[in-house]
């Protein structure tokens, strides 16, 4: 059974439309799931071709962009990015490390997202998070990275297959 965090005040206006937050959590899971679609058939056509690290370094930032329509902004982020531009802000690194304790209690990587009404000064935001699951033909790019001098052995904050990749980020400002 699918789980979700949900964290919402009262039912507020996004983007100047009245839209209840189920409404704003089915669009949301809508574009994620187009987004991972997308982004599974196009690494399935790689691993043919011209190879899986090119799908994750130009492929999947144009699709993040082609769905980012209609006030929504949608990127990926991890702990371990290897692109600067997919590190987390501040909220997506508490919920990602929020998703790798429940992972370790036994939760599965696909019951893992997060929607909420955050205020920041006085804009409103609705966010969506949904956790993304490292697989093996992920490993090759994202399974080892430089450690630090003086340590040996493998990257303790690397993906493991089967483990959490990152996180796929959504959001949509909110008109006070």
């Amino acid at each position: 059974m699918r789980s979700l965090t949900i964290l919402l005040p009262l039912i507020p206006l996004i983007a100047g439309a009245a839209m209840s937050p189920l409404e704003a959590i089915d669009q949301a899971r809508r574009l994620a799931a187009a987004f991972e679609t997308d982004f599974h058939e196009q690494m399935d056509e790689a691993l043919d071709g011209h190879g899986p690290a090119e799908v994750c370094r130009t492929r999947a930032p144009a699709m993040a962009a082609r769905l980012s329509v209609h006030g929504w902004r949608v990127r990926r982020v991890s702990l371990t990015a290897l692109n600067p531009a997919h590190r987390p802000d501040a909220w997506e690194r508490e919920i990602l490390q929020r998703f790798g304790q429940l992972m370790a209690s036994g939760e599965e990587i696909g019951n893992l997202e997060i929607a909420e009404f955050v205020r920041q000064g006085d804009a409103q935001t609705f966010r969506y998070i949904r956790a993304i699951a490292s697989h093996a033909r992920c490993l090759g790019c994202h399974g080892r990275r430089p450690l630090p001098r003086g340590q040996e052995g493998p990257d303790p904050q690397a993906p493991r297959a089967q483990g959490l990749g990152g996180a796929l980020s959504l959001s949509r400002d909110i008109d006070g």
